[in-house]
């Protein structure tokens, strides 16, 4: 039975989604330097054999960047915890205005609130 692994990582400052089609799978080096190479030859979304840890074998392995750039201002589509932002569930969605980005960090005022949350939670930017 064949499993299929979705994770997000942040590759030359974009935001990439990857869905491994194999169990247990992590990114290498050598498999972000192609990706990284790609990105900045212009490519949006790709495929590639990622090795598959303890097995040495490559698996099928698609990529693509999730979002371009985020500025201040961006209305966005996210996720996040109540554990880290009292009054937001980590099962629901939310959409919110960008305030301020600091690193991988960023604050997001919604309708409840603000919310300071990671990139990666971010799901998409809506124009």
């Amino acid at each position: 039975m064949n499993r299929i692994t979705k994770i997000r990582e942040e590759i030359g400052g974009k935001q990439v989604d990857l869905t491994f089609y194999g169990r247990f799978c992590s990114l290498i080096e050598g498999d972000r330097k192609i990706i990284l190479r790609a990105i900045k030859n212009g490519r949006k979304k790709g495929v590639i054999g990622a090795i598959q840890p303890g097995r040495h074998d490559r698996i099928w392995t698609t990529w693509s960047i999730a979002f371009d750039d985020l500025k201040v201002g961006d209305t966005v589509e996210f996720s996040t915890s109540g554990k880290y932002n009292p009054g937001f569930h980590s099962t629901e969605k939310y959409v919110g205005c960008v305030e301020w980005i600091k690193g991988s960090e960023c604050a997001i005022k919604t309708g409840k609130g603000m919310a300071v949350v990671l990139i990666k939670h971010i799901e998409r930017v809506v124009k």
